[in-house]
């Protein structure tokens, strides 16, 4: 055993044979004690309190004694070693699971959980006692190693996270048991997060290999325990499959892969929405953008070029023109005005056209930006497109006619999306708007721009009440608003307390309003099957039926297969023909592992469904979030629904996975229950008083300076209430 740990250059403290602990035969008389007895003298000897209540059991640790611990911290390590060492050596097995209890009552305490693991080389010995022959009982061990890395530093994460075989190991040396299964999810999970977010990065941590074998192991362990599973085991089994799904590629399928698919799949037949939305938020994209891998050097083709079932597929769903060969028209258009422009010079007909098309076809900005169809050199009129459009928008302005200002403003949002940035392009929109609040196009512009999506969901439901645009203007503001009240209503769902009534209300409230908007849109005969924007919308039905269904789900899915799935496959069989990259995309890979696996049930986790909605209801890991005034301001909400698309990990910090592991209470009734930071939120006996209001509590000046903003303006207001300014 102490060949596994750093030695020490010198003893850190004299042991006196006058002291209880160290007498010859002390290790000997505690051994022969039952376990509450031996906790008893173990407390003793740690001069913790050691007070037995009438049921002849030890009173819990209180927040008074964990003050006397980081008090004597030292001297308490000490004892604590010696004692440790003389048990192992005799092989005093009682004696060391009561002292891994004993310090397991302390570690509540985040301060007291990475001083304990650093001062007495925690990793090593417990995981000497788990991975090797039977000892002691693996419940104590492990369950202080899971405590250490809920409750530790990144740093302690992160030493963790540097042995994933040893971790591994300890997997399967206690696959047997569901506790364990549950208690090895999170320690993997969160070491893991810590490898993952590492600053600076350690990508060796993560190598392909070691988090595939981490991976198998915690699928095998989820797998085994189907009847018994607890919201914490699957909710960091979710991170780790997920960070699989990460690592490996997408075009080579992996066993972590499908591991992933056939947890998703299971997860999503829960009748609890929260976890139902949980797994399909996992699998499935953050966000529905449409953009399908396709090459722009990949031709336009008419209805004739089409092989035969092709054209079948077009007449069976009556599809109008295709939508590639209105985008080819549209280009031919342009050049005919830019030709046109050449001889005539009549800047205002030009606008006209320019117009006309950017408010009947998509993608023509992106296709013009450098595609080099406006005539160069010297005897063009003008030196680029950009400065074209400047001059048409001149000539539309200066004509003084109300109509013609439409067409420059819309001419102008043109330009601007092609040559210029999303900044610019959301100040020339809302600059287009204020002149003419019923200008279609500049709020289409807008929710494309801008960043915020809670402000481009607000703009697109202004622009759905405006009379005048066309059917294709309609439809844009249609789509943006379906993904954004979509991705809104699963925020608030699987952000929230499951018992906030409130919360859970305005989730459903924008998830319908996302389905109506679907529904809109699908309603639609002139969307042709080469549209991405149908694509779009016939994958949000595919998940929104999933999400909705109520307790017959396989017969609301067996109606979608029915109604909507033909025109789906349809829809991406001509996709595929035009060039579209199909089914690399994780939407499609998700929806055909789903519909492959749920109708006809999953072997492995058909019994555990019932069990698993059952104990989210009795079992819950309360979050610890802070409460804002406003659903918009409400700190977890608006981090993950603003957060950057590169941001979106699976993680237990923000999102539909955070955990509070760092900073909720433990599992067992008695843990003591501490003050938490006002910045980290994390728990500890040794916080310190905001000086001025004296009523948050922080772990130190750091923490304070860091929560200073926020908590400013409250400070100042307590201190006004007290009279004590």
């Amino acid at each position: 055993m102490s060949s596994a740990l750093t030695p020490r250059e010198s003893p850190r403290r004299i042991v006196r044979t006058r002291d209880l602990y160290a007498m010859e035969h002390d290790s000997e008389l505690i051994q022969s004690l039952d376990f509450h007895q031996q906790c008893v003298m173990i407390r003793s000897r740690l001069n913790l309190p050691c007070e037995v209540g009438d049921n002849g059991r030890l009173k819990p640790i209180s927040r008074t004694t964990v003050k006397h611990v980081h008090a004597r911290f030292e001297d308490i390590c000490c004892r604590f070693e010696f004692m440790y060492d003389r048990a192992d050596d005799r092989e005093h097995w009682g004696v060391v699971n009561a002292l891994i209890f004993i310090l397991g009552e302390l570690c509540p305490d985040s301060v007291l959980c990475d001083m304990f693991f650093e001062r007495l080389q925690l990793f090593p010995r417990l995981t000497w006692l788990l991975r090797g022959p039977i000892r002691v009982r693996w419940f104590y061990p492990l369950e202080l190693l899971c405590m250490v890395v809920r409750r530790g530093s990144d740093s302690t994460r992160l030493t963790v996270a540097k042995h994933p075989d040893t971790l591994n190991l300890i997997f399967q040396s206690h696959l047997s048991d569901h506790r364990a299964v549950e208690y090895n999810n999170m320690i993997i999970a969160h070491a893991l997060q810590a490898a993952f977010t590492s600053d600076p990065p350690q990508p060796e941590l993560v190598s392909s290999a070691q988090l595939l074998s981490l991976t198998h192991s915690v699928f095998v362990g989820v797998s085994t325990h189907q009847p018994r599973y607890t919201y914490l085991s699957v909710s960091h089994a979710l991170v780790i499959l997920s960070m699989s799904r990460f690592r490996h590629e997408l075009d080579n399928p992996s066993h972590g892969i499908q591991w992933t698919l056939d947890f998703f799949a299971a997860l999503t037949k829960i009748e609890d929405l929260s976890i139902r939305a949980l797994g399909l938020r996992i699998f499935l994209p953050p966000r529905f953008t449409g953009n399908l891998a396709h090459s722009p050097d990949t031709p336009s083709r008419g209805r004739r070029s089409f092989p035969d079932h092709l054209r079948h597929l077009l007449d069976e769903h009556e599809s109008g023109e295709l939508e590639s060969n209105l985008v080819t028209a549209a280009i031919g258009a342009f050049h005919g005005a830019v030709s046109a422009l050449s001889h005539d010079q009549d800047l205002c007909k030009f606008g006209s056209v320019v117009a006309e098309i950017l408010q009947r076809v998509p993608f023509v900005p992106g296709l013009l930006k450098d595609s080099g169809v406006f005539p160069s050199g010297d005897d063009a009129p003008y030196a680029s497109l950009d400065d074209c459009l400047l001059a048409t928008v001149k000539a539309l302005r200066e004509t003084g006619d109300p109509s013609e200002q439409d067409v420059a403003d819309i001419v102008e949002l043109g330009r601007v999306e092609i040559s210029g940035t999303a900044e610019e392009l959301a100040a020339a929109a809302s600059a287009a708007m204020t002149r003419n609040p019923q200008l279609t196009y500049a709020y289409v512009v807008l929710c494309r721009s801008n960043f915020n999506r809670e402000e481009a969901l607000r703009t697109a439901e202004s622009g759905l009440e405006c009379a005048a645009g066309t059917p294709y203007l309609r439809r844009e503001l249609l789509l943006s608003a379906m993904n954004d009240a979509f991705r809104k209503g699963w925020t608030l769902l699987l952000c929230g307390e499951f018992e906030d009534p409130d919360r859970r209300a305005w989730g459903k409230q924008y998830t319908t309003a996302g389905a109506k908007y679907m529904d809109e849109v699908l309603r639609d005969c002139t969307l042709p099957l080469d549209s991405p924007d149908l694509w779009l919308a016939l994958n949000w039905a595919f998940v929104h039926a999933i999400f909705s269904a109520g307790a017959d789900l396989e017969a609301d899915i067996a109606n979608f297969k029915s109604n909507l799935l033909p025109r789906l496959d349809a829809c991406e069989s001509v996709l595929k023909a035009l060039g579209y990259d199909v089914k690399a995309s994780p939407v499609h890979r998700g929806r055909e592992a789903y519909l492959a696996r749920l109708p006809t049930g999953i072997e492995s986790y058909t019994e555990g469904v019932s069990r698993f909605d059952m104990l989210t209801k009795d079992f819950r890991v309360p979050y610890d979030q802070p409460t804002q005034n406003g659903r918009e301001e409400d700190a977890l909400y608006a981090f993950w629904w603003n957060v950057a698309e590169d941001e979106l990990v699976p993680a237990m910090t923000h999102g539909p996975l955070q955990c509070g592991c760092r900073y909720s209470r433990e599992m067992y009734a008695e843990a003591v229950v501490l003050g938490r930071c006002g910045w980290c939120r994390k728990p500890s006996a040794i916080l310190k008083q905001c000086a001025r209001c004296r009523e948050v509590l922080y772990c130190d000046g750091k923490c304070q300076r860091q929560d200073w903003p926020r908590h400013k303006t409250r400070c100042q207001q307590r201190l006004n209430e007290s009279g004590d300014v």
